[in-house]
């Protein structure tokens, strides 16, 4: 057996240590949170082998969420400058009322001498989701040339699982030979106690498109009423407008195009009961049109005649006119890493009226400045002394306030124009879709 003895300065001793061990657990307790929030921070930081991408597609802010949740060997990065590619995706409406999307990836630092043009279409039946999926494929084999060249390779399993067998020289056969039509038909309803509107509205649209030729048709109506009760007194105020138009035209090489435009209209806001007119055109696109998603200067150039019956006597005290007609059209539009561009300048003549012309310029534009600074800008000037329709007498006050007739003016002058800035991490790669 054997015993212990406890002194009173080993008590002592014992009851110090077990202060100092207390002392030293509460001192410790917040560090040792302190060490696993940064530990839970590092694992939310991009790893050294993820490729840095930034999606440059601002008509869509919900792809590049799918993106992250879909394609985590790549890091998404808010700022271009910080990317080692660079995704530029812009996209067209094809013959068939589908989408045609160019998927530009753009290579930087190690990368810049590296750059590939990638393709997709979806159909005009597909969801929001299947254009996203379809999307995410063509990143994903974008991404490979470039995710080959670093570590994160090895984690990369590439599989191919062929739904269909079939011989890819096979003819598809097309029962509307290209053709695709579209219906819109809509209307509104409103009562209030001295007032009710209504408005009725369709259209008809029917176009073929291929390489090789154009033809693109729409027919539209408008109907718009409202009725006023006043002391007493009913008012009534309408707006009829109807128009079709018509224009086939034909590919001549890569730059070259021609075509004819035809259209018959009628509208109570400019005084018109019947107006047509016919014009043939030529279009010459300094850039090839295959490039035309990314950029475009195209000026075309038509001359017609045409017809205008009115509803009421014109100030020039005509009822109605035969005219000659030209226009001269020009159009840039850029779709580049840096922001998008888009010019439209028209001027158009009646040759046999001295001083009547028309000329309009439209900018549309978002240019980055720099990281997630963009400027803004939309306008629309316009130079009116054409307007050879307005009628004699005054207008009345509903006409001015419901916009009912076309007032006499000489321009038109549109202007918005603002900054865009983002800011915040440029790493953060964390999907969360919690409240």
């Amino acid at each position: 057996m054997i015993s212990t003895c406890f002194t009173r300065e080993d008590k002592m001793n014992f009851f110090v240590w077990r202060y100092r061990r207390i002392i030293a657990f509460l001192i410790t307790l917040p560090l040792t949170g302190l060490v696993f929030a940064q530990q839970e921070n590092a694992e939310h930081q991009p790893a050294d082998h993820l490729l840095q991408v930034y999606i440059d597609y601002p008509s869509s802010d919900n792809l590049e969420r799918f993106l992250r949740s879909e394609i985590p060997f790549a890091s998404y990065v808010r700022d271009p400058h910080m990317a080692k590619v660079h995704i530029l995706i812009t996209d067209q409406e094809t013959g068939s009322g589908g989408r045609r999307f160019t998927l530009d990836f753009i290579g930087k630092d190690e990368f810049s001498d590296f750059r590939q043009k990638l393709f997709f279409t979806s159909k005009q039946s597909d969801t929001d989701e299947e254009q996203r999926v379809g999307l995410e494929k063509m990143i994903k084999m974008g991404l490979m040339p470039y995710i080959s060249q670093t570590i994160a390779s090895d984690q990369i399993e590439i599989r191919y699982n062929p739904k269909i067998k079939r011989n890819l020289t096979e003819i598809i056969y097309d029962p509307w030979d290209h053709w695709v039509f579209s219906i819109d038909m809509g209307g509104s309803f409103r009562v209030e106690q001295s007032r009710d509107a209504y408005d009725i509205q369709g259209a008809l649209e029917g176009n073929r498109i291929t390489a090789d030729w154009k033809f693109r048709n729409e027919l539209y109506y408008i109907y718009e009423e409202e009725n006023f009760t006043d002391d007493g007194e009913d008012l009534k105020s309408t707006l009829k407008e109807w128009k079709f138009e018509t224009s086939p035209v034909k590919s001549l090489s890569e730059k070259w195009s021609a075509g004819l435009f035809a259209e018959i209209y009628s509208t109570t806001y400019r005084n018109i009961k019947l107006g047509w007119r016919i014009a043939p055109a030529i279009e010459y696109n300094f850039f090839p049109w295959p490039e035309a998603e990314r950029r475009k200067f195209a000026v075309a150039y038509r001359a017609g005649y045409g017809m205008l019956r009115y509803y009421q006597e014109t100030l020039y005290d005509q009822n109605s006119q035969y005219l000659f007609y030209h226009a001269l059209e020009g159009e840039l539009e850029l779709t580049q890493p840096w922001g998008n561009l888009d010019i439209q300048i028209e001027a158009s003549q009646y040759p046999e009226l001295k001083n009547t012309y028309s000329i309009y310029a439209e900018i549309e534009t978002a240019f980055r400045i720099s990281g997630g600074l963009q400027f803004v800008l939309e306008s629309r000037i316009e130079s009116i002394h054409d307007q050879i329709y307005l009628p004699k007498g005054d207008a009345t006050i509903d006409e001015i306030l419901l916009r009912r007739r076309q007032l006499a003016t000489t321009y038109d002058i549109r202007v918005g124009m603002g900054l865009r800035f983002t800011f915040g991490s440029i790493y953060n790669n964390i999907i969360n879709q919690r409240l």
